[in-house]
């Protein structure tokens, strides 16, 4: 998985995650990856089909990325 990877990239600007169909469970994993994501600016998740509860646990992560 590549979530253990994106923990070591925190200058990493851009993440493109379109189309890969991560759900709920997907982001179960991605979301505390996300956190280390410092220099995060910008994030595509188009077409994963995830909802409400996926959704909130991104927002939760918000507040760690600049």
């Amino acid at each position: 998985m590549l979530a253990p990877v994106l923990q070591l990239l925190a200058s990493l600007t851009s993440l493109k995650f379109a189309s890969n169909k991560l759900g709920l469970k997907g982001m179960r994993i991605l979301v505390p990856a996300l956190k280390s994501l410092t220099g995060l600016a910008s994030l595509d998740l188009d077409g994963n089909g995830i909802g409400d509860k996926a959704v909130r646990m991104l927002v939760s992560a918000l507040p760690d990325l600049t």
